[in-house]
Protein backbone atom coordinates (compact mmCIF):
# COMPACT_ATOMS: atom_id res chain seq x y z
CA UNK A 1 0.00 0.00 0.00
CA UNK A 2 1.18 3.47 -0.99
CA UNK A 3 2.03 6.20 1.91
CA UNK A 4 2.09 9.51 2.45
CA UNK A 5 5.11 11.26 1.46
CA UNK A 6 6.63 11.65 5.02
CA UNK A 7 8.46 15.00 4.29
CA UNK A 8 5.71 16.75 4.19
CA UNK A 9 5.63 16.44 7.98
CA UNK A 10 8.93 18.74 8.04
CA UNK A 11 7.46 21.23 6.45
CA UNK A 12 7.05 24.53 8.43
CA UNK A 13 3.18 24.53 10.18
CA UNK A 14 2.87 28.20 8.72
CA UNK A 15 3.43 29.20 5.28
CA UNK A 16 5.48 32.75 5.71
CA UNK A 17 2.67 34.75 3.14
CA UNK A 18 -0.02 33.26 5.56
CA UNK A 19 1.89 34.12 8.78
CA UNK A 20 2.70 37.99 7.27
CA UNK A 21 -1.21 37.77 6.34
CA UNK A 22 -2.40 37.13 9.62
CA UNK A 23 -0.07 40.01 11.29
CA UNK A 24 -1.20 42.33 8.84
CA UNK A 25 -4.84 41.71 9.68
CA UNK A 26 -3.85 41.61 13.89
CA UNK A 27 -2.37 45.16 13.29
CA UNK A 28 -4.82 46.58 10.86
CA UNK A 29 -7.11 45.46 13.43
CA UNK A 30 -5.55 46.94 16.17
CA UNK A 31 -4.57 50.21 14.43
CA UNK A 32 -7.44 51.33 12.19
CA UNK A 33 -6.04 54.72 11.85
CA UNK A 34 -3.03 53.46 9.80
CA UNK A 35 -2.94 53.10 6.75
CA UNK A 36 -0.73 49.63 5.48
CA UNK A 37 1.12 50.07 2.22
CA UNK A 38 1.05 46.00 1.31
CA UNK A 39 3.99 45.24 -0.65
CA UNK A 40 4.06 41.24 -0.50
CA UNK A 41 3.45 38.14 -2.73
CA UNK A 42 2.03 40.08 -6.28
CA UNK A 43 -1.41 41.15 -4.94
CA UNK A 44 -3.05 43.58 -7.65
CA UNK A 45 -4.30 46.78 -6.80
CA UNK A 46 -5.67 47.70 -10.24
CA UNK A 47 -8.25 46.36 -12.52
CA UNK A 48 -7.20 44.56 -15.60
CA UNK A 49 -6.67 46.91 -18.50
CA UNK A 50 -9.75 46.72 -21.38
CA UNK A 51 -7.37 45.25 -23.89
CA UNK A 52 -6.19 42.27 -22.00
CA UNK A 53 -10.01 41.45 -20.94
CA UNK A 54 -10.65 41.82 -24.62
CA UNK A 55 -8.05 39.48 -25.29
CA UNK A 56 -9.21 37.17 -22.29
CA UNK A 57 -12.86 37.51 -23.79
CA UNK A 58 -11.53 36.22 -27.42
CA UNK A 59 -9.39 33.57 -25.90
CA UNK A 60 -12.46 31.73 -24.26
CA UNK A 61 -14.59 32.62 -27.30
CA UNK A 62 -12.04 30.32 -29.06
CA UNK A 63 -12.15 27.19 -26.59
CA UNK A 64 -16.04 27.60 -26.99
CA UNK A 65 -16.75 26.28 -30.82
CA UNK A 66 -15.88 23.14 -32.49
CA UNK A 67 -14.25 25.33 -35.31
CA UNK A 68 -12.08 27.17 -33.61
CA UNK A 69 -11.12 25.07 -30.66
CA UNK A 70 -7.61 24.13 -30.09
CA UNK A 71 -7.40 21.66 -27.02
CA UNK A 72 -4.01 21.26 -24.93
CA UNK A 73 -1.37 23.99 -26.51
CA UNK A 74 2.35 23.53 -26.31
CA UNK A 75 3.94 21.88 -23.66
CA UNK A 76 6.84 24.91 -23.13
CA UNK A 77 3.72 27.38 -23.72
CA UNK A 78 1.90 29.14 -26.20
CA UNK A 79 3.74 29.33 -29.47
CA UNK A 80 3.06 32.55 -30.51
CA UNK A 81 3.76 34.12 -26.99
CA UNK A 82 7.22 32.36 -27.28
CA UNK A 83 7.69 34.52 -30.26
CA UNK A 84 7.38 37.21 -29.41
CA UNK A 85 9.24 37.05 -26.32
CA UNK A 86 12.17 36.05 -28.51
CA UNK A 87 11.33 38.79 -30.52
CA UNK A 88 11.32 41.46 -27.74
CA UNK A 89 14.81 40.12 -26.53
CA UNK A 90 15.92 40.79 -30.00
CA UNK A 91 15.02 44.19 -30.05
CA UNK A 92 17.36 44.07 -26.96
CA UNK A 93 20.20 42.86 -29.31
CA UNK A 94 19.86 39.10 -27.43
CA UNK A 95 18.91 36.68 -29.87
CA UNK A 96 16.92 33.94 -28.71
CA UNK A 97 15.06 30.78 -30.54
CA UNK A 98 11.37 30.90 -29.66
CA UNK A 99 11.99 27.13 -28.80
CA UNK A 100 14.61 28.22 -25.97
CA UNK A 101 11.57 30.63 -24.47
CA UNK A 102 9.43 28.51 -21.68
CA UNK A 103 6.36 29.45 -20.48
CA UNK A 104 5.17 28.40 -17.75
CA UNK A 105 2.41 28.92 -14.23
CA UNK A 106 4.94 30.29 -12.14
CA UNK A 107 8.41 28.99 -9.67
CA UNK A 108 6.72 27.24 -7.31
CA UNK A 109 5.55 24.20 -9.40
CA UNK A 110 8.41 25.08 -11.40
CA UNK A 111 11.06 24.44 -8.91
CA UNK A 112 9.10 21.29 -7.23
CA UNK A 113 9.15 19.78 -10.63
CA UNK A 114 12.60 20.43 -11.34
CA UNK A 115 13.83 19.22 -8.04
CA UNK A 116 12.39 15.70 -9.58
CA UNK A 117 15.00 15.64 -12.10
CA UNK A 118 18.16 15.36 -9.28
CA UNK A 119 18.81 12.37 -7.02
CA UNK A 120 19.75 13.09 -3.49
CA UNK A 121 22.10 15.66 -2.48
CA UNK A 122 22.97 18.35 -0.34
CA UNK A 123 20.65 21.41 -1.22
CA UNK A 124 21.84 24.81 0.08
CA UNK A 125 19.78 28.15 -0.21
CA UNK A 126 19.43 31.37 0.83
CA UNK A 127 19.03 32.67 4.15
CA UNK A 128 16.38 34.99 4.08
CA UNK A 129 15.14 33.08 0.86
CA UNK A 130 11.95 33.10 -0.90
CA UNK A 131 9.88 30.47 1.01
CA UNK A 132 9.62 28.27 -2.14
CA UNK A 133 13.21 27.37 -2.82
CA UNK A 134 12.71 25.59 1.00
CA UNK A 135 9.45 24.28 1.14
CA UNK A 136 10.19 22.31 -2.31
CA UNK A 137 13.76 21.37 -0.95
CA UNK A 138 11.41 19.69 2.07
CA UNK A 139 8.80 18.05 0.01
CA UNK A 140 11.50 15.90 -2.22
CA UNK A 141 12.73 14.38 0.67
CA UNK A 142 16.28 16.48 1.04
CA UNK A 143 16.17 18.72 3.77
CA UNK A 144 15.67 16.39 7.08
CA UNK A 145 13.80 17.22 10.02
CA UNK A 146 13.31 20.30 11.86
CA UNK A 147 14.53 21.73 14.74
CA UNK A 148 13.72 25.21 16.50
CA UNK A 149 12.68 26.10 12.46
CA UNK A 150 16.25 25.10 11.01
CA UNK A 151 15.92 21.58 8.60
CA UNK A 152 19.01 19.49 9.44
CA UNK A 153 19.91 18.74 6.49
CA UNK A 154 19.94 21.79 4.55
CA UNK A 155 22.75 24.67 3.99
CA UNK A 156 21.61 27.84 4.89
CA UNK A 157 24.13 30.34 3.05
CA UNK A 158 23.85 33.74 5.19
CA UNK A 159 22.63 36.92 3.15
CA UNK A 160 22.77 40.07 5.21
CA UNK A 161 24.10 44.21 5.03
CA UNK A 162 27.47 42.68 5.96
CA UNK A 163 28.54 40.61 3.16
CA UNK A 164 26.29 42.64 0.45
CA UNK A 165 23.35 40.14 0.88
CA UNK A 166 25.47 37.84 -1.31
CA UNK A 167 26.45 34.58 0.68
CA UNK A 168 29.79 33.01 0.47
CA UNK A 169 29.26 29.75 -1.13
CA UNK A 170 29.34 26.68 0.10
CA UNK A 171 32.81 23.65 0.17
CA UNK A 172 30.28 21.21 -0.89
CA UNK A 173 26.70 21.41 -2.37
CA UNK A 174 24.66 19.57 -4.88
CA UNK A 175 22.10 22.22 -5.42
CA UNK A 176 22.79 26.26 -5.18
CA UNK A 177 19.33 28.04 -4.84
CA UNK A 178 20.50 31.55 -5.68
CA UNK A 179 17.92 34.18 -6.10
CA UNK A 180 18.45 37.56 -7.94
CA UNK A 181 17.18 39.80 -7.22
CA UNK A 182 17.05 38.72 -3.83
CA UNK A 183 13.64 37.80 -2.73
CA UNK A 184 12.94 39.09 0.24
CA UNK A 185 15.36 41.90 -0.03
CA UNK A 186 15.71 43.02 -3.27
CA UNK A 187 19.55 43.00 -3.06
CA UNK A 188 21.15 42.00 -6.86
CA UNK A 189 24.43 40.18 -7.35
CA UNK A 190 26.89 41.93 -8.51
CA UNK A 191 29.85 39.77 -8.17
Amino acid sequence: MVGINAAYDNLPKSYLFSEIARRTRAFTAAHPELKVLRLGIGNTTETLPPTLIEALHHGVNLLSSRETYTGYGDEQGNSKLRKAIADSYLARNIKLDPLEVFVSDGAKSDLGNLTTIFGPGIVAVQDPVYPAYVDTTVISGRAGASFNGILEDLVYLVCNEKNGFFPSLPERADIIYLCYPNNPTGATATI
